[in-house]
């Protein structure tokens, strides 16, 4: 349970804090799409998660990507986790805390498609291969019906993704194949498995901090 979340703190410990950190809003508000005051709910936000519990570190940010944005699979949560630490400070900070979110809640078409293709290029290679698209069906297939070979299933899967994606026919997508075949199709945006919050995950995390949902 996430008690530290559910920590209160004095109006004037809050003004405190973010005049602290008021350099830091100033440039949020430029570098996001939150306004100032949403930039400001959020440093709030993680000043609570991180007051009583100590920094936002890999274990706790996944419990807490899990409760808010319903985000826990294993084989690509250390990808996920990645893009709100990407100095591998073994934590979350304020600043990557508000820019990762900022994505996650409001970023462009392309913004997405490129955190996505992050995520998914596993090793860094600048590719996702077949066995690695493999990996991914197979750990987002639940279960199949009685009698049918999972794997097959999945495997078929992987030939309809290529099809549709690999625009230059070499058996593995590049970034190249993935933006294009998105900007296309917004629906592919997640063709290779769940790594952005589902909506109604969104709109409920969105009601803590701000009132401007339909920007979501």
């Amino acid at each position: 349970m996430l008690t530290y979340f559910d920590e209160t703190i004095s109006q004037m410990e809050s003004i405190r804090f973010l005049n602290r950190n008021l350099k830091l809003i100033n440039e949020l508000t430029s570098k996001t799409h939150f306004t100032r005051e949403e930039v400001q709910n959020l440093c709030i936000i993680h000043y609570k998660l991180t007051k009583e519990g100590g920094p936002l570190n890999y274990r706790k940010f996944r419990e807490v990507a899990h409760r808010l944005f319903d985000i826990s699979g294993a084989e690509l949560y250390d990808k996920i986790y990645n893009r709100f630490d990407p100095n591998r400070a073994m934590h979350v900070n304020l600043e990557n805390w508000v820019l990762g979110l900022s994505i996650l809640l409001r970023g462009s078409l392309r913004e997405k498609i490129n955190y996505c293709w992050k995520v998914y290029d596993l090793y860094g290679t600048g590719y996702v291969t077949r066995e690695l698209m493999f990996q991914y069906m197979k750990n987002s297939i639940i279960k199949t019906s009685a009698g049918e070979d999972a794997n097959e299933v999945v495997k078929d899967l992987v030939d309809v993704i290529l099809k549709k994606m690999d625009i230059d026919r070499d058996g593995k997508l590049s970034y190249t194949d993935y933006k294009t075949s998105v900007l296309r199709n917004p629906m592919l945006l997640e063709s290779l498995g769940p790594v952005l919050p589902p909506r109604p995950f969104v709109l409920a995390f969105l009601t803590t901090f701000t009132t401007n949902y339909d920007k979501a």
